[in-house]
């Protein structure tokens, strides 16, 4: 069974507001991410991307984009792990140390932005899990191409959004699970893009909301496994 594991980037420093997106770019990775159970870091591969080894492609209606980003392997500080658990559900979140380059290739021009990333975290139910998202910065964004997407998102150079997303399969979909043992995990991975013209939540407004949707998480995660068996049968 899939899991869902996902990292966002948020710009930062702003009071909490309503996010209105300027443009909104989706990508699936080429190759897949690789999260090391030594040391707790990831990385996308290809590990050292390019404009040559590209991490990732965008879908309609800007599929002639290609897209990665530098800095990589990223720590995950699981010494500052933090885990709530309501009923079935177990929240988690952990730091990432370390940060790097977003690069976007139109075939002539490339968009740039400094991510850093912030937290990576789980919402799971033991078995299913579900995506959620925290806090990065993606800023100081900037492009001299003519592709209309790009401009969007370089226009409000220090208000981006990117959400990365980590379908991995499992039986412990936790962050512990996701680094436990000696080897390394392959995990699939998508996520969008977006410029953002409006504030965003702080973090704590993040996980508060979080915890007070577990309730609903629970019904999601047994909807989606009824699916899934009916789908099987």
């Amino acid at each position: 069974m899939k899991q869902n594991l996902t990292i966002a980037a948020l710009a930062a420093g702003m009071a909490f507001s309503a996010t209105t997106s300027q443009a909104t770019l989706n990508f699936a990775g080429i190759n897949n991410a690789q999260f090391n159970a030594i040391g707790d870091t990831f990385q996308l591969n290809p590990i050292a991307g390019s404009a040559l080894t590209p991490q990732f492609g965008f879908t309609n209606p800007d599929t002639g984009l290609t897209g990665w980003i530098t800095g990589a392997p990223w720590s995950v500080n699981m010494g500052g792990l933090s885990s709530t658990t309501v009923g079935s559900i177990t929240y988690q979140q952990a730091p990432i140390l370390g940060g790097g380059q977003l690069n976007i290739y139109d075939g002539v021009n490339t968009l740039t932005g400094n991510v850093s990333w912030g937290q990576i975290h789980i919402l799971s139910d033991g078995q299913g899990g579900i995506a959620d998202a925290l806090s990065v910065n993606l800023t100081g964004m900037a492009y001299t191409g003519a592709n209309a997407d790009l401009l969007a998102l370089a226009a409000n150079p220090n208000n981006g959004n990117l959400n990365l997303t980590f379908q991995f399969s499992g039986t412990d979909p936790t962050l512990t699970g996701l680094f436990a043992g000696s080897g390394t995990q392959s995990v699939s991975y998508s996520g969008s893009i977006s410029s953002v013209s409006t504030a965003v939540p702080e973090p704590s407004t993040v996980v508060a909301g979080a915890l007070l949707l577990l309730p609903f998480g629970v019904s999601t995660v047994r909807i989606l496994r009824k699916h899934k068996q009916t789908t099987e049968a």
